[in-house]
């Protein structure tokens, strides 16, 4: 619950609703090989919702993720974002947070990136991310908003 909303997620269905039970926002698929393995991420002012998509399974060397939007009172979410998965080990999903209107998306394969969610424009961190000192080769340096650390 976030500030008096439950999310609802089933196989195939994710529900919005408010505490008095009255929906805010509904959606569903009907791909069985497609399930959302990250959760639903509530944007500031409780009116849109993120939440991905795919097809990715423990120790897959490739998939596909789709991150989506889904507005309060619409039927249909939008794409955000699409991209081919590597491979993630045994873990899969994505860590989903909002700034704004920007959803910083991190894919437990290694795919980092800022998606605008009012012009779908992508910011792709790998480089930046890359570039970064690490002390092995498979280290992978974590992005959160400095919002997300308080004070």
């Amino acid at each position: 619950m976030q500030d008096g909303l439950l999310v609802f997620a089933a196989a195939h269905t994710i529900t919005v609703t408010r505490r008095d039970g009255s929906v805010v926002a509904r959606t569903s698929w009907h791909s069985r090989r497609l399930h959302a393995d990250s959760g639903v991420s509530v944007a500031p002012g409780r009116r849109a919702f993120a939440f991905r998509l795919s097809d990715a399974r423990p120790g897959a060397t490739s998939g596909q993720a789709t991150l989506y939007l889904l507005r309060a009172g619409s039927p249909s979410p939008e794409v955000l974002y699409r991209h081919r998965l590597g491979p993630s080990g045994c873990g899969v999903g994505a860590d989903l947070s909002w700034h704004g209107r920007y959803v910083l998306y991190g894919s437990a394969d290694g795919r980092q990136a800022i998606v605008d969610s009012a012009t779908r424009t992508v910011t792709d961190l790998v480089p930046l991310s890359r570039g970064l000192p690490a002390e092995s080769p498979d280290e992978r340096a974590a992005v959160e908003w400095a919002s997300s650390f308080g004070g």
